[in-house]
């Protein structure tokens, strides 16, 4: 609602008088609430890694969510939180995903590079460890002779 307020109040400002000087006032205030929203978003990015380093993944990953639909340059930084949160949250797949994207963006100077490569050893482990799981009750399930009463 604010913003479609703001949105109005800065057309009937520009439709009011376009002079040269009211131009360059515009462009500043649309950088203004450009730079207020991303430092909304990063706000947000550093409640999540908060929650995540206090346990609470449900939460953490709803802020990084809602920082992954609302800002217009994903952060590295959020790939690497998002990859360790989702690991906690047993999304291993997720996990593999975002933490490759991390190396992929950062390369081997990045600050979380040792950690994220930790990260990424544990999800592949769990994630293998699914599918083989999954794999073995397929075939457990396959395997069983069953009656069959064809009518």
């Amino acid at each position: 609602m604010k913003t479609i307020r703001t949105l109005m109040l800065l057309t009937l400002y520009l439709y009011a008088s376009p002079s040269a000087g009211q131009d360059a006032r515009t462009l500043e205030y649309l950088q203004q609430e450009e730079q207020r929203k991303r430092s909304e978003m990063l706000r947000q990015l550093d409640s999540g890694v908060y929650f995540l380093d206090h346990g609470q993944h449900q939460i953490a990953d709803e802020k990084f969510r809602y920082v992954l639909q609302n800002i217009r340059s994903v952060p590295s930084d959020l790939t690497f939180y998002f990859g360790k949160n989702s690991y906690f949250l047993k999304q291993y797949k997720q996990s593999i995903d975002w933490l490759n994207k991390y190396i992929q963006l950062r390369g081997t100077t990045g600050q979380f590079y040792a950690e994220a490569t930790d990260w990424l050893k544990k999800a592949e482990a769990e994630y293998l460890k699914e599918k083989t799981d999954a794999a073995g009750k397929t075939q457990q399930l396959l395997s069983k002779n069953y009656d069959i009463d064809c009518g």
